[in-house]
């Protein structure tokens, strides 16, 4: 009889066991939804911008406990200034609609914090125009220029799951831009303004090898 009670508790405990395994594995997320808020600051040897909003969101599909895949998406706007010229001193705004694919690698494969680092690809469609709030000569503030960007990315951060469902993600995130011009466009051309178009693009140029960083912190959500 204490041979067959043995046997009892030992499947009864081997099914526990399997079962709470099971649970876990369950209850790991497959996919992770992250909206995020931050600053993205641009460099180069003779440019310094710095965003002043910066939201955006990102999904993460989980290929394994270790490796993730995932669209990201950000907004952000640049406040710069221009030099006095014929149209006196403006401010411009500098637009940036950046989405992109992102890969992760993580550090630790379970747990409440799970540091970990990824690298991606990212298309930025840039907006340069005169910020509505400057004073209007000759309509320049109707007109704008848009051209597109690519960059390479690089990330490093870490997760802070808080419960089941919810978490912190803390992200740092360094891109380099590879190329500049596609889908040049001037918005409201009116050739007696023919100076504004080339303020405007002096933008893009300064922007071809410049680099940028960013900090965000963002709530994420398992599913």
């Amino acid at each position: 009889m204490k041979i067959i009670a043995l046997a009892i508790l030992l499947l009864t405990s081997t099914a526990a066991l399997a079962q709470t395994e099971h649970l876990q594995y369950v209850r790991e997320p497959t996919v992770k939804v992250t909206p995020y808020f931050g600053i993205t600051k641009i460099k180069n040897d003779y440019l310094d911008y710095s965003s002043t909003i910066n939201p955006g969101g990102a999904i993460d599909f989980m290929l394994s406990s270790r490796f993730s895949i995932g669209p990201n998406f950000n907004y952000s706007l640049f406040k710069l200034y221009e030099e006095a010229n014929l149209y006196s001193q403006k401010d411009i705004d500098l637009r940036q609609y950046n989405i992109g694919i992102m890969t992760k690698f993580f550090l630790v494969p379970v747990g409440s914090v799970r540091p970990f680092i990824g690298a991606g690809a990212n298309y930025i469609h840039n907006r340069v125009d005169f910020a509505s709030d400057g004073r209007r000569v000759n309509r320049v503030s109707d007109r704008y220029y848009t051209f597109g960007t690519i960059a390479a990315t690089v990330t490093a951060g870490s997760e802070f799951r808080f419960s089941k469902n919810i978490g912190l993600v803390l992200d740092f995130k360094y891109a380099r831009n590879l190329t500049v011009g596609f889908n040049q466009k001037v918005h409201g051309e009116d050739y007696t303004n023919a100076l504004v178009p080339t303020v405007m693009k002096n933008r893009e140029i300064d922007l071809k090898d410049a680099n940028s960083l960013s900090g965000t912190v963002g709530i994420m959500f398992n599913y």
